[in-house]
């Protein structure tokens, strides 16, 4: 849950690292991101043992619709949604402790 958690934080570090502010930069960005973690994980899943791991011939329609509507446009929307986001961090403290103080007040 806590590396789920850091993505929005990071996302948007990585928005001012990269001076990102068009919508097809953010968008660009997030594929890159989802590109580098599936090779990520067809590196982890070759170099482990397993042989197989592309979906039956049957299964492409499902795993296509599944990646459009629940990957694909989930993190566009979230992606452009932290665009508009304030970001009141500023950097200098724990992210623990920021989320501490947003929840007390």
């Amino acid at each position: 849950m806590l590396l789920w958690g850091a993505l929005f934080p990071l996302v948007k570090l990585g928005y001012r690292a990269f001076s990102l502010e068009t919508t097809g930069g953010i968008l660009l960005f997030a594929g890159l991101r989802f590109t580098v973690c599936g090779a990520a994980i067809c590196i982890v899943l070759l170099t482990s043992g397993r042989t197989r791991f592309i979906p039956l011939k049957g299964c492409w329609r499902g795993v296509l619709s599944i990646g459009l509507f629940a990957v694909v446009l989930h993190y566009a929307c979230t992606y452009l949604g932290l665009k508009s986001a304030a970001d009141g961090w500023s950097g200098r403290e724990p992210i623990c402790s920021f989320s501490a103080r947003r929840c007390v007040q």
